[in-house]
């Protein structure tokens, strides 16, 4: 068997090349953290024009369909002002409605209907209107949400179970676009946008 020795020239080569390697390493995870970091920035940006460009919009969960005889517009365009006495002196403009799915014969439930209304001031309106007078119809409580994108949805989505958390421990709980979280005791309000953060804070018992 034999065993092969280096000379210390050798040895110092194979050291400096491992070290050259280790230093290319290096660039190329700190190039792959800045990309990283510009894909997730980028992400967000088109999400909010996406929230942006859907402002006006506005969902109804719950609305029956039976009423509207298949021309979802003209019939949202009525309901507002009788659902909300509110909006009766300055009834909201609304520009387009459908319902999202294919129309069924005899459906479960009621597909979502998402409304534009022509400004976003009576977008608002109608929020507060929904708000302070809950809708009910036909014994069902019909639900007014916005018209977020499929991403903002998701990130507020893994907000519900932690503010659930924090509503059980005794405190109020919020949820602000984007996905900012205020929770409130009494007159004290914290406002937190990581999860990991809000988590700790429970249970500290702070």
């Amino acid at each position: 068997m034999q065993i092969s020795y280096h000379s210390e020239e050798e040895t110092m080569a194979l050291m400096e090349a491992n070290t050259n390697l280790l230093a290319r390493t290096g660039k190329v995870e700190q190039m792959s953290q800045v990309l990283s970091k510009t894909v997730k920035t980028t992400k967000t940006k088109l999400a909010e024009t996406e929230d942006w460009n859907r402002r006006n919009n506005k969902v109804v969960h719950g609305l029956s369909e039976r009423k509207e005889n298949a021309n979802a517009l003209q019939y949202i365009m009525t309901q507002p002002p009788l659902w909300f006495p509110t909006l009766k002196d300055a009834p909201p403009e609304i520009m387009r409605a459908h319902r999202i799915g294919s129309h069924r014969s005899q459906p479960t439930k009621p597909r979502v209907m998402i409304f534009m209304c022509l400004r976003y001031i009576d977008r608002a309106r109608i929020l507060k209107a929904a708000r302070g007078s809950p809708l009910v119809i036909e014994g069902k409580e019909a639900r007014f949400t916005a018209d977020y994108s499929i991403a903002t949805r998701v990130r507020q989505k893994s907000c519900h179970l932690v503010m659930e958390k924090a509503r059980q421990a005794g405190y109020q709980a919020f949820l602000f676009y984007l996905a900012t979280i205020k929770v409130s005791e009494g007159h004290e309000h914290r406002f937190f946008q990581d999860l990991v953060k809000l988590k700790q804070f429970l249970e500290s018992g702070e």
